[in-house]
């Protein structure tokens, strides 16, 4: 049985208590969930001065629509996109990569900020919300910021947010009518670490795209990121763009021999995935 150390732990009435707590402790552990810390935590991995507990503040909670827009608070549990009832294409994407999320135990105590904040290349919302051009909403004592999912990611377990920052919550448009969405997750064994996970989603118009955009994590990149894909536009979706699209994912791959399967296997996971995606989102030309 692993324990954690003793700790100084704080569970804040509101966000500005929270984060003035941070501002108090530069060697902070900021939870709401807790899924990882804590494990972390018993590992003995972080050894912080305190930990911060910020799963039960209301105003982190919630996801709310407005002016065909969604707001969702970074410590709503992941469960709650899973089962929620919005089922536009944008959401119906986010929904189906929160449902990959662990097992319902996970699903239930991990949130959703935790899940984009840990920066670990193999987590399900990243591609997801980097495809729905998700834009991030910050939060510290003196200033809130906004920041653009595309900017986040800095390397594995790395992200721009500070110490002394909360993730309020992460915001992106519905899709208009047309759009097709595309997310599949690859992993060797159940609750492993995915190989690979990929979200997609486009719309096609007289035989043209109109818009594409696809996403890459897993263990087989660094970082998640979201493919360069604007010189498709207005092209048909034929066996040279497939081909194109393919080569530039595996040129994000940072495939290595490991646990997981040879540098040559995750190569042509990256490859056939890809293919699914396109073909799924731009395959049936209308």
């Amino acid at each position: 049985m692993l324990y954690p150390p003793k700790i100084n732990y704080a569970r804040p009435e509101s966000l500005d208590e929270a984060i003035a707590i941070l501002n108090s402790y530069k060697n902070n552990l900021l939870i709401a969930g807790g899924t990882i810390g804590v494990l972390s935590l018993k590992k003995r991995i972080v050894k912080p001065d305190i930990v911060v507990d910020i799963g039960r503040l209301k105003e982190l909670k919630g996801i709310k629509f407005e002016g065909g827009s969604y707001s969702i608070g970074s410590a709503t549990k992941i469960y709650e996109i899973a089962e929620s009832d919005f089922n536009g294409a944008g959401f119906s994407l986010l929904k189906a990569a929160a449902s990959n999320v662990g097992d319902p135990l996970l699903r239930n105590m991990g949130t959703v900020g935790g899940n984009v904040c840990l920066g670990d290349p193999s987590n399900d919302l990243p591609p997801a919300l980097l495809v729905l051009d998700a834009e991030l909403s910050i939060r510290s004592q003196n200033s809130a910021r906004k920041v653009k999912i595309t900017d986040f990611y800095i390397s594995p377990f790395r992200t721009s947010l500070a110490k002394n920052e909360v993730l309020f919550s992460i915001n992106f448009a519905e899709l208009e009518k047309g759009y097709r969405w595309f997310y599949y997750k690859h992993y060797i064994r159940h609750l492993d670490h995915s190989v690979i996970n990929i979200a997609a989603l486009g719309k096609v118009k007289g035989g043209k795209v109109e818009d594409f955009r696809i996403a890459i994590g897993g263990e087989a990149l660094r970082v998640p990121v979201r493919l360069k894909t604007s010189w498709i536009m207005g092209k048909a979706a034929g066996q040279e763009e497939l081909k194109s699209i393919i080569n530039e994912a595996v040129k994000m791959c940072a495939c290595i021999d490991d646990r997981q399967g040879s540098a040559a296997y995750k190569k042509r996971m990256v490859e056939r995935i890809t293919q699914m995606a396109f073909l799924k989102v731009l395959g049936d030309k209308k």
